[in-house]
């Protein structure tokens, strides 16, 4: 459903264009921010990047369809409608070059799925289930997604595609507060992270290539958000949240162990976004109450300050990183167009 704010908007998707200034007057790195238009409804935009210098853009119109905008390693290609009835943010997933599939809610509270199969796109596919909030999907192998979402019963759902056929829905129990985050640090391993509705706590699950380990792991913390879980290398995970004094807070898998929780600082406003693009190097970016775009990074030795890169911005940021020391990042601005800065 589309809130007030967004219909103050308008009642129809159209196009826009804003001077960056009217964006970033605190911009620390002048021009970087661009406007890459469009009047969305407010849920968060999501990016991929499929291969090099390749960027897929998507985000919901105040139509509740889907919209697309791709960069071709030249240009901006211009806003291509998609169609559907969307409740969530589209969220995509690669599992090769020139493949992508989308997941989002549909206004039955239904999984549905949008693919491109490198020549055209494909209808929407109705998967079925009753899920609340945004789904979360993965990709550790060619022809291979696994889906988790949180149903209405607030358990954790999960059903995937097998190279052939979508398994049907399984339970994995659980009573969680909101989405999941998913990784897989190795083909066929996977590791799941959700906020327990009963506490607040970090709650792991996971599966070792034959089996699901049973019940759900907690691993503490106080998380007043989603939690964001990255891996960049074999038996390594990074998990991120706000913190109880809305603070980053982080605990990591080194391997053998888990390590407590440590607050890396900030003041955030939405659930942190984190990509990595290299072995031992993480890029953390949030949103501060200043309405800005904040950084902060792991080097490999040591996490670096936190960094202001501007902008005044009103939805969670969506990052994708497509090669070493390439990052981009895209958000809202209070005009509800996408903004990018790279």
């Amino acid at each position: 459903m589309v809130s007030a704010t967004a219909l103050l908007l308008g009642a129809s998707l159209s196009f826009v264009s804003a001077h960056p200034g009217n964006l970033s007057p605190r911009l620390t790195v002048p021009g970087r921010w661009e406007s890459l238009g469009g009047t969305f409804a407010p849920y968060a935009p999501s990016v991929v990047a499929w291969g090099p210098n390749r960027l897929d853009l998507f985000g919901v119109g105040l139509d509740s369809a889907m919209w697309h905008r791709w960069w071709d390693g030249r240009s901006w290609n211009n806003w291509e409608f998609l169609g559907g009835q969307l409740t969530s943010s589209p969220i995509p997933a690669a599992w090769g070059p020139n493949r992508l599939d989308l997941f989002s809610v549909g206004v039955n509270s239904s999984l549905i799925h949008k693919w491109w199969d490198g020549r055209s796109w494909g209808g929407f596919e109705d998967l079925g289930g009753q899920i609340e909030g945004d789904p979360s999907v993965v990709a550790w192998g060619p022809n291979r997604l696994d889906v988790f979402a949180k149903g209405k019963d607030s358990a954790i759902w999960h059903r995937w595609w097998n190279r052939r056929a979508w398994g049907g829905w399984e339970s994995m129990g659980g009573r969680m507060k909101g989405p999941t985050s998913t990784t897989a640090w190795s083909a066929n391993r996977l590791d799941l992270f959700a906020v327990s509705a009963q506490d607040s706590s970090l709650q792991h699950k996971w599966w070792d290539g034959s089996r699901w380990n049973s019940g759900w792991e907690n691993l503490g913390g106080t998380l007043h958000s989603d939690p964001v879980a990255v891996s960049w290398g074999p038996n390594r995970i990074d998990v991120f949240a706000v913190g109880a004094k809305r603070d980053l807070i982080h605990k990591w898998w080194d391997g053998r162990r888990w390590a407590g929780w440590e607050s890396l600082g900030g003041v955030l406003e939405f659930t942190p976004v984190v990509v990595s693009d290299q072995a031992n190097r993480l890029d953390v970016y949030v949103i501060g109450t200043d309405s800005a775009l904040w950084h902060r990074y792991w080097d490999g030795t040591a996490w670096r300050p936190w960094r202001s890169l501007g902008g005044t911005l009103v939805s969670k940021p969506a990052v994708a990183s497509w090669g070493p020391d390439r990052v981009d990042a895209f958000a809202f601005g209070t005009d509800y167009a996408i903004w990018h800065n790279w």
